[in-house]
């Protein structure tokens, strides 16, 4: 029985009690007082009947608190994962190599080092099928502040990179040279504008140097420059490249040249041989640029 209901009886037994005590006592005091006396009792039966009628009725049950709803935790979304499984990491960078164009790979985290140059991530391919007398395949990555590092020349190549791959322009007189500095680059062949896992980048065909030079296998390299969609991080890629319309030696081949005469004609040979390369398909070149192409699509940059 709840507690206000049982008050409520209480008080209703006690008056009951109280009105018969007092009939009693006024029953004493003789006949005169007998009419008195049978309507106080037709009250008292009154009150008992309503007092039994109380105690009869079903006890409402007393309102309860309705239990607080607990605020679902929203599951976090999904980190993206890239469309294409990677077969190598190292740290937070990802790719696939399904064509086997290294037996190995070999990771480094290279410092910053003590002349302000900016540290970064280095991945050697080891078993490469060509080999270069100037490039081994690598690529590397690299924090695309710390790269700029506040260096107002290197800032400008980095707006001119992103220029480029906004603009995707078919040719190019020159693009920057990252990571390498103080060079010339002889030409621009095979420019293809692509993007991967979680960026965008382009590749082409080049050659670097300091000085007259004829463009040959041994020195030819696919070059890759991109930045992550969130511009935070610099791709870069370097495979040294071949291609049986080009010659293998270049010293061989300037002992037979008149100096003078290779160096007056250098202007017009330089385009000539670009114009030759872009000619070639994909797949004259080793290895097929469509494979490295395809190494460069799969990077997968993994956020920190």
């Amino acid at each position: 029985m709840k507690p206000h209901h049982s008050n409520r009886l209480q008080k209703l037994i006690l008056l009951s009690l109280c009105l018969i005590i007092s009939l009693a006592c006024a029953s004493l005091t003789g006949s005169k007082e007998s009419e008195l006396t049978a309507k106080n009792l037709m009250k008292t039966q009154v009150i008992m009947e309503l007092t039994q009628t109380a105690m009869a009725q079903p006890v409402e049950p007393t309102a309860t608190a309705e239990p607080t709803e607990i605020p679902a935790i929203p599951t976090p979304a999904p980190t993206a994962t890239p469309a294409v499984q990677s077969d190598y990491c190292f740290e937070y960078v990802c790719f696939s190599h399904g064509d086997a164009l290294a037996s190995d790979f070999v990771g480094t985290v290279v410092p910053e080092n003590d002349f302000g140059a900016p540290g970064y991530i280095q991945i050697d391919f080891t078993g490469y099928p060509t080999q270069n007398e100037i490039f081994k395949p690598f690529l590397q990555v690299y924090l695309a502040e710390e790269f700029v590092g506040g260096n107002e020349a290197v800032q400008e190549d980095m707006d001119e990179l992103i220029a480029f791959l906004d603009d995707q322009p078919e040719e190019v007189d020159k693009f920057p040279t990252f990571p390498f500095k103080m060079v010339a680059q002889f030409i621009q062949s095979k420019i293809a504008y692509f993007a991967f896992e979680n960026g965008s980048g382009v590749r082409f065909a080049t050659q670097y140097g300091q000085g007259l030079w004829p463009v040959t296998n041994e020195s030819l390299i696919y070059h890759f420059q991109g930045l992550t969609d969130d511009g935070k991080y610099l791709v870069i890629g370097v495979f040294p490249i071949t291609n049986p319309q080009l010659i293998d030696d270049g010293k061989a081949f300037m002992d037979k040249q008149d100096y003078a005469t290779f160096d007056s004609n250098f202007d017009s040979y330089l385009p000539s041989i670009q114009k030759m390369l872009n000619e070639q398909p994909d797949n004259s070149f080793t290895p097929d640029l469509a494979a490295l192409d395809k190494i460069m699509k799969s990077i997968y940059i993994k956020a920190e």
